[in-house]
């Protein structure tokens, strides 16, 4: 098994438990050196930050931005054809998770 495969099944296990908001799970994956953020060369689906954060999930929202995820990662369907959707920070303020959103923007490199 390649590097990037194995680091593609570490990222979707960390995504899995993002989305379950599974803080403790995430804790220990991070721990254990798993980056917070997906690779755009080669991963072009949601980001643990954006299931985090759609889910209100605010521990796990504190924990991968402590770690330096991109609260503006935004997910693509193609790298030929760039972004669609909106950013971790906007998927938080869409369904009405404040307390995420302002985690994200504490950490969030805004002008």
């Amino acid at each position: 098994m390649g590097a990037g495969n194995s680091r593609a099944k570490a990222l979707h296990r960390l995504g899995q438990l993002a989305r379950k908001g599974d803080l403790v799970g995430v804790q220990e994956a991070l721990a254990n050196g798993q980056p917070p953020d997906p690779d755009p060369k080669w991963y072009w689906s949601g980001s643990p930050l954006y299931y985090a954060a759609g889910g209100g999930h605010t521990g796990v929202v504190r924990a991968l931005c402590k770690a330096g995820a991109n609260v503006h990662w935004v997910p693509t369907d193609d790298p030929e054809r760039g972004p669609r959707g909106d950013s971790c920070l906007m998927v938080a303020i869409a369904h009405g998770h404040e307390a995420a959103a302002s985690v994200m923007l504490e950490h969030a490199d805004v002008d």
